[in-house]
């Protein structure tokens, strides 16, 4: 079940796992192979529906170190709940075999560039102005940019190719009291903040919309021409998918209903998209994912009855999506590899734990044969037990010393 995502998290920028891997649990030696029905093509994509749960694969041996190294993981560990919302915490790398722990900088957020040679550090100062930097992934001193940006400035996200990045610039309301932890007490119709969009360098920095209320997550095309936004709004009033054109600002909708929709993720060729959505205003309590194509046609359920689906992630070849499968009964789920095309669900890896948070973090490895997620939440702290890389396939299953109370993983690309 998700928790609705709540203005405090977003626009905290505190990126928390809705699910993980549990490190204690066992991984199949050969990944279960079920079927999914889907709703119909034609299913228009407004409606939310989900299918009877398909049977899940067998445990059988328990995890084995057997996972060799390939490229770094991004790790992100958010900071002590008691130093305020927008105190910086501490992004590191580890190797995916789990070797060579390194942090990197204290930050509020943490990204790759395109190719992997650079870490796009975001860190606040006491005032809440963000400064952001680019450290060598091998290690070394960083680059400033010497953009100048103004308290509250937020979410930021590089293009594809690192040539712009978008941003959320907070206009009414909200800075002061968000910068002192004062989340709460921010009454949520007085919000109101511009889509921002600039050059890396700083240059031609423009307003392409204008958001009241809460922000949804936002996620590039691949070819760095469109924003799909979840069009969040005031007082928990959820709005529509939206294309957003980079160029002109232009905003097109492709939901009719006012659903809550989580991060979306594109395919490599951007024709697909693939996103986990909810409807606060419905019996059914539960996110279920669903594949659709980029202006939100040919919309296809993957959800299965009685269980809630964390935010899909397309395979870097985009026939297959990562997700963190949960039931609805409490008794756990699964890390799940769909594959829309031919209807199918293979069971990867759990136990599953989900804990209360806007967001999973599932990461694919850049050859689509690995995935790292996030170990279940330790009963005593409630942080994460540390990241977890096991094969696509169910096998080879690694849990990661040293990165226990990460909130957040990326496989270098």
């Amino acid at each position: 079940m998700r928790s609705l995502r709540s203005i405090g998290a977003i626009a905290a920028l505190l990126p928390i796992a809705l699910a993980g891997c549990v490190t204690s649990g066992t991984s199949p030696s050969a990944a279960a192979s079920t079927p999914i029905a889907s709703a119909p093509a034609s299913a228009p994509a407004a409606t939310l529906s989900a299918t009877s749960s398909p049977t899940q694969g067998p445990s059988s041996p328990a995890v084995t170190p057997a996972v060799g190294s390939q490229g770094q993981l991004l790790l992100y560990f958010v900071p002590p709940a008691d130093q305020g919302s927008f105190a910086n915490g501490e992004a590191a790398v580890v190797g995916a075999d789990g070797s060579g722990r390194r942090d990197v900088a204290q930050s509020v957020q943490a990204s790759w560039s395109h190719d992997g040679s650079l870490i796009h550090v975001v860190a606040e100062d006491s005032s809440c102005v963000p400064h952001l930097s680019d450290y060598p992934a091998s290690g070394g001193p960083a680059t400033p940019s010497p953009v100048q940006f103004k308290a509250g400035d937020y979410y930021f996200r590089w293009s594809p190719d690192d040539s712009q990045v978008v941003f959320f610039r907070r206009t009414h309301g909200l800075t002061a009291d968000i910068c002192q932890g004062k989340v709460s007490q921010v009454d949520p119709t007085a919000m109101q903040q511009d889509l921002m969009v600039m050059n890396s360098d700083g240059t031609n920095l423009r307003t392409l919309a204008t958001a009241e209320g809460s922000i949804g997550p936002i996620s590039w095309t691949p070819d760095g021409k469109t924003l799909v936004w979840a069009r969040w709004g005031p007082a928990n009033v959820w709005g529509p998918l939206a294309l957003v054109d980079v160029a002109s600002g232009k905003i097109t909708d492709i939901t009719s209903s006012k659903l809550q929709f989580g991060v979306v993720s594109v395919s490599a060729d951007g024709s697909k998209i693939a996103y986990s959505v909810s409807d606060p205003n419905s019996a059914d309590v539960y996110s279920h994912a669903f594949v659709a194509d980029l202006d939100g046609t040919q919309q296809v359920s993957l959800g299965v009855v009685g269980s809630s689906d964390g935010d899909p992630v397309w395979s870097p070849a985009g026939n297959r999506l990562a997700l963190v499968r949960t039931s609805g009964t409490g008794a756990g789920g699964r890390l799940v590899v769909v594959q829309p095309a031919q209807k199918a669900v293979s069971d990867v890896y759990g136990p599953v734990f989900q804990v209360d948070a806007p967001w999973a973090s599932v990461s694919w490895s850049s050859d689509g044969g690995k995935i790292a997620c996030l170990g279940a939440a330790d009963a005593a702290s409630g942080s994460s037990t540390g990241i977890v890389v096991v094969g696509a396939d169910g096998t080879q299953a690694k849990a990661l010393a040293g990165t226990a109370g990460a909130t957040q993983v990326y496989w270098q690309p």
